[in-house]
């Protein structure tokens, strides 16, 4: 009679394991057989369109706080009103849209065109007189392409100088080829206190520049 050789402690384990993984996955693979599907159904996709639009509407667009200068009563979280957070486009800084709108082709086209209609984009002013293709918001713009470009609805150029808005915005992109649609595009202004103070003290904007060298 044959003697059976018995496998080393290590090799049974993994048999062990292996046989359990197969164990597992043999029903998986039998419903892929008779043609069902492999992933169980995604309840919220089985909420009403309008219920839907309304969950990403609260997904994709960051709400915070709406601050009052003057006013610091706390208030109940319900009575809090709330404003959209700007999303800030500059060298260091090019957020991505949502995770959400990554997930699946449903929830992305459901989802996407929200966050750029509702969203406020803010973007640093191409100064005048410089070459537009290589700033900011034409690379930005350029990057999302016509479509995109097309759904935007509040878009914020920022400037410091008031002689920076002597070249139109518009004209300046359409001369690239960026096409955006009338209104969208606003100023803002935005100093430091720093930059605040110095204007109104009448100094030069490098005055208390640290000079080249440490000197």
């Amino acid at each position: 009679m044959k003697r059976q050789m018995l496998a080393p402690p290590h090799e049974l384990s993994w048999q062990m394991d292996a046989r359990s993984t197969w164990s597992r996955a043999r029903p998986r693979e039998a419903n892929r057989a008779n043609g069902g599907s492999s992933t169980e159904s995604c309840k919220l996709l089985e909420l009403p369109a309008e219920i839907r639009e309304e969950i990403w509407l609260y997904t994709v667009v960051d709400w915070i706080p709406q601050t009052n200068d003057g006013n610091k009563a706390e208030a109940d979280e319900a009575s809090v009103v709330r404003q959209k957070a700007p999303v800030r486009m500059d060298r260091l800084n090019k957020p991505l849209p949502p995770a959400i709108t990554r997930t699946c082709n449903q929830v992305r086209a459901e989802s996407l065109h929200l966050y750029y209609k509702n969203s406020q984009f803010e973007c640093w002013r191409p100064f005048p007189g410089r070459d537009w293709m290589f700033s900011i918001l034409v690379e930005w713009l350029t990057s999302l392409g016509s479509q995109k470009t097309m759904w935007l609805n509040d878009l914020v150029l920022l400037y410091k100088q008031e002689s920076e808005l002597e070249y139109d915005a518009e004209e300046g992109l359409a001369e690239l080829g960026i096409l955006v649609r009338p209104g969208v595009i606003s100023n803002k202004r935005e100093v430091t206190e720093y930059e605040m103070s110095y204007e109104q003290m009448g100094l030069p904007r490098r005055f208390g520049a640290k000079r080249r060298g440490g000197r």
